[in-house]
């Protein structure tokens, strides 16, 4: 009869309706971190001296700056290092703006110096999870390298 569906066309509907999501599960997750080359410089005393300590800053205001604590995150499945909730008013990539902060302050440019020892320090100046101001400040020392003598 026309309209009736035993158990085996049960099954194919469901079956079919998984397929699209069987490449879902089959995809692998890269970490970030796996093309970055990670140079090795032994430094000697006496091969150079520290010029100065350089800090580039950068700020973004934000609304509704919602953070909870890391346990509530970790269920969550949220990044420890981002709020739950937040509205960015204006340009949110405080880290290419902070190091292009950095870079102003110092001309590395055809002199043997390297930025050295970077840190970098967040804070928030959180109003009640209404408005937050969210602060990034880079600090690097600046090495210049000094000719070995004979």
């Amino acid at each position: 009869m026309i309209g009736q569906r035993g158990p085996r066309a049960g099954i194919t509907v469901a079956l079919c309706s998984l397929l699209p999501l069987a490449g879902c599960a089959s995809e692998v997750a890269l970490d970030r971190d796996v093309y970055k080359i990670a140079p090795k410089l032994i430094l000697k005393q006496g091969e150079f001296r520290v010029v100065r300590t350089v800090r580039g800053q950068a700020s973004c205001p934000s609304l509704l700056y919602i953070d909870p604590p890391p346990a509530i995150k970790a269920v969550l499945g949220i990044p420890a290092s981002a709020p739950a909730l937040t509205f960015a008013l204006g340009d949110s990539a405080l880290k290419v703006r902070a190091m292009e902060d950095l870079h102003s302050k110092h001309d590395l440019l055809g002199k043997p110096q390297i930025l050295h020892n970077f840190v970098e320090e967040w804070t928030v100046a959180n109003y009640l999870g209404l408005f937050a101001i969210l602060r990034l400040s880079i600090t690097a020392e600046v090495l210049e390298f000094t000719e070995k003598s004979p």
